[in-house]
């Protein structure tokens, strides 16, 4: 009887460091879950100044277009030359357009990488549970080796979405507004 209350006792101690880290895990996913306002909120500003920024380009780039035809003269020898820089202005308009297009995108999808990697690091942190009161309660190593499993997963899942979010954010500090 001794014996088997010291056993018991000596399960639920081992048990304890794997407890520690799902609640460790549930409140890092909490965190990058509210994390995700405070992305949102650090990078606006900066999405909004470089989407300004693209703007003004765009419009000088414009602007550029719409006065050129005025400077040429219609007797050109080289007409060739006037669509070739009407083409390489309508490239750069496209491109400037399609950056600005880019980071507004970043952001949207810095916010769902964080929020999904919360929720996989969740569900992660559930399955680590389940095999804590599984191996608590005696069912056998069955149950405990498909919740591992299962498991993986989820973290497989998460370490992408959070290096997916990691190279967002990464992508965003290196964009400098002029």
């Amino acid at each position: 009887m001794i014996g088997s209350l010291e056993l018991q006792l000596s399960d639920a101690i081992a048990l304890l460091p794997i407890g520690a880290i799902a609640v460790t895990l549930f409140a890092l996913s909490v965190e990058l879950y509210f994390h995700t306002k405070d992305f949102a909120e650090e990078y606006a500003e900066k999405v909004n100044s470089l989407v300004l920024q693209a703007n003004s380009t765009l419009s000088a780039r414009i602007q550029e277009m719409v006065e050129a035809p005025k400077k040429t003269k219609t007797g050109k020898i080289f007409p060739e030359l006037e669509v070739d820089l009407t083409e390489q202005r309508l490239s750069q308009i496209r491109r400037i357009g399609a950056e600005a297009a880019d980071w507004q995108e970043s952001l949207t999808l810095g916010k769902s990488y964080l929020r999904r990697s919360a929720i996989w690091l969740a569900v992660s942190a559930l399955v680590l549970v389940a095999v804590v009161f599984i191996m608590a309660f005696g069912r056998g190593p069955d149950p405990v080796l498909f919740l591992e499993y299962a498991g993986g997963a989820p973290i497989i899942l998460f370490l992408h979405d959070i290096l997916r979010f990691r190279g967002i954010q990464t992508k965003l500090d290196k964009a400098r507004a002029a």
